[in-house]
C-alpha cells in the first residue's frame, strides 16, 4: 500500500501500491506521475532553500523551511489529487494529515 501523510510543513509518501504486477500497476504509476509532477514543479517554481526534497526508490518527502502561496497550491493540488485516486483504489493507497507540525 502507498501511505501518504500530509502535513503544514511536510510531505511524505512511502510505499508500493501492489494493485497489479510491476509494470501493469495503473496505481502505482498514476501516484508516481503525480510525485513527478511535484517534483518537477517545486524545482521550476521554489527558490532551492525553501523546501528539501528526498526521493528514492517507493519514497518522495517534501520538507518546506519557508511557506508561500506557490508551495501551499502545489501541495494542496496534489493533496487532492491523491485523495481522488484514494478515493477510486482504497486498498492500495491512503492519506493521512498529520496536525501536529
Amino acid at each position: 500500500m502507498i501511505n501518504a501523510t500530509f502535513s503544514a510543513t511536510s510531505f511524505e509518501m512511502k510505499g508500493h501500491a501492489n494493485f497489479a504486477d510491476t509494470g501493469q500497476d495503473i496505481v502505482c504509476a498514476a501516484a508516481s506521475a503525480i510525485a513527478i509532477s511535484m517534483v518537477q514543479a517545486m524545482s521550476r517554481f521554489v527558490a532551492e532553500d525553501m523546501v528539501t526534497i528526498k526521493e528514492s526508490d517507493g519514497y518522495l518527502m517534501f520538507q518546506v523551511h519557508q511557506q508561500n502561496e506557490t508551495i501551499q497550491t502545489l501541495l494542496q493540488s496534489m493533496k487532492l489529487t491523491l485523495k481522488e485516486l484514494a478515493e477510486s483504489y482504497p486498498k492500495a493507497i491512503q492519506i493521512k494529515e498529520n496536525d501536529n507540525d
